[in-house]
């Protein structure tokens, strides 16, 4: 019989932006408001199906409307073969400070992603993915292969991933050849630190390697996390970003959470931008 979890989340607060050339924003509104359906079931012999579908977007708008949109959907089976997961979701983000680690950043594309069994703490994934930047279309021009060598073991972490691209996978103007990233996290317990690498080869422009350097600490109801990340273009200036967050939880579902992001622009000022949350998971 097939299991399904219900969970969600909602966020409200105020956020103040300011772009690179010190035009500022602020205002507020949710931030975060969505619903998981994570389906689980058991096959036999040791074989397992599961399957996610996020609805997102759940406010009300100035019409009297809603928007509702699905932000992901996954289909998969595991066993002792490994795992085969078919997704229609954005990736997650490889470096902190988002607005300056672009080559860092997550994307959204259909992709069909293999990963070996766990031997000894390492495993190896596999994933194809097409139209980059697009869920859900028929295969477009873009597309692109990535392979990751992780280990896990204890409070150490390490993950290696080369990423390939075909076609028109453009950053802003720029056509993007392969992305090869190294990270490593290790938790002390007192607080964890993690530093990640990126670089970048272009076929329209000069490569551009980032990094980041992060660290989060638990202390009782209250978390603090800190992030710092460079990026260097071939024969342009160093540019630099840093973040810092802190939360306190109420209980384990409720919190308070203020973040705030600030990076350098290669043309102007500094881009800033900061949250002040309160959220509710459940």
């Amino acid at each position: 019989m097939a299991q399904v979890t219900i969970s969600g989340a909602v966020a409200f607060g105020y956020t103040k932006d300011q772009t690179s050339a010190g035009v500022a924003t602020s205002g507020y509104g949710t931030d975060t408001s969505q619903i998981n359906f994570n389906v689980a079931e058991d096959l036999g012999g040791g074989l397992k199906a599961t399957a996610l579908l996020r609805i997102d977007q759940l406010m009300e708008q100035n019409s009297g409307s809603e928007t509702i949109r699905g932000n992901g959907v996954s289909l998969g089976l595991s066993g002792g073969f490994g795992s085969v997961v078919m997704s229609s979701v954005e990736s997650g983000d490889y470096l902190p400070v988002d607005g300056l680690t672009t080559a860092g950043d997550g994307s959204d594309a259909d992709r069909i992603t293999f990963t070996t069994p766990n031997i000894s703490g390492f495993t190896a994934s596999l994933t194809a993915q097409d139209n980059i930047g697009v869920i859900g279309e028929t295969r477009g021009t873009s597309s692109a292969t990535a392979l990751t060598l992780a280990y896990a073991n204890g409070p150490l972490s390490v993950d290696l991933a080369r990423t390939g691209f075909r076609g028109a996978k453009t950053v802003g103007t720029t056509v993007v050849n392969n992305r090869t990233g190294m990270r490593a996290s290790y938790d002390f317990g007192v607080a964890k630190i993690t530093y990640g690498v990126m670089k970048q080869d272009n076929a329209t422009a000069a490569d551009i390697t980032q990094t980041g350097l992060s660290v989060s600490a638990p202390l009782g109801a209250i978390s603090l996390s800190a992030a710092m990340a460079t990026s260097k273009t071939v024969g342009a200036t160093k540019l630099d970003g840093s973040s810092f967050g802190v939360s306190y939880a109420f209980s384990k579902r409720t919190s308070l959470n203020y973040y705030n992001e600030s990076y350098e622009s290669a043309t102007a000022g500094k881009t800033k931008e900061s949250h002040l949350l309160l959220s509710h998971s459940f």
